[in-house]
């Protein structure tokens, strides 16, 4: 159309020319050059200064409202830009009939009332196609699930579903809303007595009386304990630098290691603490010499002091990734014989250390998971003693559906089991291999053999099979991987617990049955030197 109008500017009138200006088909610029006749030229700047369509549709597009289009189109019916203005006219009203509809669905759903599941019902059947009817639905499910909640279960979802340090206020909302009621939060502390950390248990003396929990079980010395929370000292463990404890290299010859593998939480350092300080507080044996050049000694000493049967113990904190504890001892048992002893606190992380060096390499692994897994490898590979070994795997009672970044303790406790394979830990020099279930006490009436076969038999027989296959804990030509229920006794807000040696004794009598032990006098006491 453009270029037929420049070739043939004779053919056309003077009114024509100036609708193609105004509809953009062409310019007056380009009739000049392409030989428009003056007076035609003339007729034409006249038309288009006298007409006000242009002035008046380029006002209706500055406005972009309904009222200016429809102005426009009114004035100018037949107008050169009618086809534009009717399209846009339309596109602001669709858009205003949708902000209309969204605007009395909104009103529509601000006057029911969300607490009441009737009306929530009556509005989604009323209203099919209004935006807020999932909400409204989602609302109702929820009143739902809350009617068929007690308080008490209403304040265990917080804990499960909350960060930590927001479940006090939670609670405390829930109350005041009359939700739930102190008797149910006690209830809550009477069937566990460590679900909360004693922090956020002191956070909710707004919403109950502290003695009251001795209704739920709680030993008044705990009850003491968190009321003074404030004021009480730090943990001598807390107080250890570890930073400036030696990397462990490897295992002095002359000593029968004994390793504690464990998922993070499970209770591992609780067991070694507790095993060390029975033996110190002179259970179980005659005497105990702590070998203070340990590469953990500064760890060790205040470890084997965290648990007394006269008072009310801290808990020993978790260690963190890269933190691996060799404490070592010699102790005499009722025979007379002296037994060198090496416990190695392996840490939690370990397990997600084996497993992502499996799953991806070990150059894919931060640099404190390299150095974790380092350690291990120095002393179970590269630098190996030829030390007997024994390996103690624990496992916590009732936490089998727990994850540790996405994977379950039976999934880290495989992944662990297929490492040492790869790195043939458990073949040579292993004397003895034991699981350690923790938090045996809540066991009750519950058979700890059979809960093993029902959630870990994968690790449990995968670990019998390589110990028959080597010869290991061997009877009648089969081996048996013993499984000691533990307990250190009742624990309270994962902080504090009145100790009970009872549970550890039976380890610590298969640790001297299948340790090392050479008889004291002369010749023992030679034998004794190459140990120190």
């Amino acid at each position: 159309m453009h270029d037929s109008i420049l070739d043939n500017l004779d053919k056309y009138t003077a009114e024509q020319l100036t609708s193609y200006i105004r509809q953009g088909v062409v310019t007056l610029d380009e009739l000049r050059q392409e030989g428009l006749a003056v007076n035609i030229r003339h007729e034409i700047e006249e038309l288009l200064k006298n007409d006000p369509e242009e002035d008046d549709w380029q006002h209706a597009c500055d406005l972009d409202t309904i009222e200016a289009y429809q102005n426009y189109l009114d004035n100018y019916p037949e107008g050169n830009y009618r086809s534009d203005a009717r399209r846009n006219l339309q596109s602001l009203q669709n858009d205003q009939a949708v902000q209309e509809k969204e605007d009395d669905d909104e009103f529509t759903y601000s006057q029911v009332d969300k607490n009441d599941i009737q009306a929530l019902d009556e509005f989604i059947r009323n209203n099919p196609t209004n935006r807020f009817r999932f909400e409204a639905r989602r609302r109702k499910n929820e009143l739902a699930r809350k009617n068929r909640l007690s308080g008490a279960e209403r304040i265990h979802r917080i804990i499960l579903q909350s960060d930590p340090y927001d479940i006090p206020r939670k609670i405390e909302e829930l109350i005041l809303r009359q939700e739930a009621s102190e008797d149910d939060l006690i209830e809550i502390f009477r069937n566990d007595h460590n679900i909360l950390p004693a922090d956020i248990v002191k956070m909710l003396d707004r919403v109950i009386d502290f003695r009251a929990l001795l209704d739920a079980g709680i030993d008044d010395a705990f009850i003491e304990q968190l009321e003074d929370f404030d004021s009480l000292p730090q943990s001598d463990l807390d107080k250890i630098d570890l930073e400036k404890m030696p990397p462990l290299k490897s295992i002095p010859d002359g000593f029968t290691e004994i390793y504690f593998w464990g998922v993070p939480a499970s209770g591992k350092t609780c067991a070694v603490g507790s095993i060390m300080s029975t033996m110190t507080n002179g259970r179980g044996v005659k005497s105990v010499m702590p070998f203070t050049d340990s590469q953990g000694s500064s760890y060790m000493m205040p470890l084997a002091s965290s648990f007394r049967e006269d008072k009310v113990c801290i808990l020993p904190p978790r260690t963190k990734v890269e933190e691996t504890f060799e404490m070592r001892y010699q102790i005499t048992d009722d025979d007379n014989k002296e037994h060198g002893l090496a416990f190695i606190d392996l840490s939690g992380e370990l397990f997600e250390c084996m497993h992502l060096s499996r799953a991806q390499g070990k150059e894919n692994l931060t640099p404190k998971q390299q150095r974790a897994l380092t350690v291990l490898e120095d002393i179970l590979v590269n630098n190996r003693s030829k030390n007997p070994k024994i390996h103690f795997f624990v496992i916590e009672y009732g936490s089998e559906n727990n994850r540790y970044k996405g994977l379950s303790q039976n999934e880290l406790l495989l992944s662990c089991l297929n490492y040492l394979d790869d790195k043939s830990i458990l073949k040579d020099n292993t004397i003895g291999s034991y699981l350690i279930i923790t938090k045996a006490d809540k066991a009750g009436e519950a058979n700890i053999g059979d809960y093993i076969d029902e959630y870990y038999s994968g690790f449990y027989n995968g670990l019998t099979q390589r110990m028959t296959k080597w010869g290991i804990n061997t009877r009648k030509g089969k081996s048996q991987v013993k499984r000691f229920p533990f307990s250190i006794g009742d624990v309270c807000f994962q902080k504090w617990c009145l100790y009970d040696p009872e549970w550890t004794q039976w380890i610590i009598e298969e640790i001297k049955t299948r340790s090392y032990g050479i008889e004291t006098g002369i010749i023992g006491k030679f034998k004794s030197a190459t140990r120190k």
